[in-house]
């Protein structure tokens, strides 16, 4: 079982690779794609919705490619995977927007609270910032 696939493993080391280009020169994907060995067609569907969550923004011309629309410190990593794979959850019971018709009599979903709350606020917690510094 994958907690973090893999287009969210390319996501989360292109952003690294991103943040740590100097400040104001937007990077290229090509740049990024090549530099983490990861399929360039691939790499740009994951930054047009990194664009369209506001995690990045797009400058166009010969000197274009991708800038961070936030600062490091406030992009958590659980932003990341939302976007690339949705809400974390460790059942299906957590998955969905509305009560499940079995919750008032469920001895799992509370038994399984205690971890998806570990989980959702351990990503929110860890920051790409944070990454920054181990890389």
């Amino acid at each position: 079982m994958e907690i973090i696939r893999r287009n969210t493993d390319y996501a989360l080391r292109s952003l690294v690779r991103l943040a740590q280009a100097p400040p104001g020169k937007p990077v290229p994907v090509s740049y990024l794609a090549e530099a983490e060995g990861i399929p360039l067609n691939f790499l740009q569907k994951i930054f047009r919705k990194f664009a369209e969550a506001g995690i990045v923004f797009s400058q166009r011309g010969a000197q274009g490619g991708y800038l961070l629309a936030k600062e490091p410190e406030d992009i958590s990593i659980l932003d990341i995977v939302e976007v690339m794979q949705g809400r974390p959850a460790i059942n299906q019971c957590y998955d969905q927007e509305q009560e499940c018709e079995r919750a008032e009599v469920c001895a799992l979903k509370d038994a399984w609270r205690p971890l998806q709350e570990s989980i959702t606020s351990a990503l929110a917690a860890l920051k790409l910032a944070d990454l920054i510094r181990k890389a």
